[in-house]
């Protein structure tokens, strides 16, 4: 599967994508600055994995609980990153963006 999963929720930014059999993660400052920062660390992740976005099969963010910013940061990154074709949003359930990662896989 080729998946890319964010959470902005808490006070660290969580990205992961998927590539086949490998994982690439990043982790980063959330809160306020995921805003500014999202969308860059989202495409060097992508480049890292040498994924291109049209060909992500799935995006999912974590809905919470956790601050209401971070929670529509996610959101909408997630929403404007879907218009790749066939792309469809999850959603992480919680805290624990690991082991949620790998539930949905």
């Amino acid at each position: 599967m080729k998946l890319l999963a964010l959470d902005c929720s808490t006070d660290r930014l969580s990205l992961a994508v998927q590539h086949e059999d490998r994982v690439f993660t990043h982790h980063g400052l959330a809160g306020a600055q995921a805003s500014g920062t999202v969308i860059d660390a989202v495409l060097a992740l992508l480049v890292q994995a040498e994924l291109p976005m049209a060909s992500l099969q799935a995006i999912a963010f974590g809905r919470g609980p956790g601050a209401f910013t971070g929670l529509r940061t996610a959101c909408s990154v997630a929403q404007g990153l879907a218009s790749a074709p066939d792309a469809f949003i999850g959603l992480l359930q919680g805290r624990n963006f690991g082991k949620q990662l790998v539930k949905l896989i």
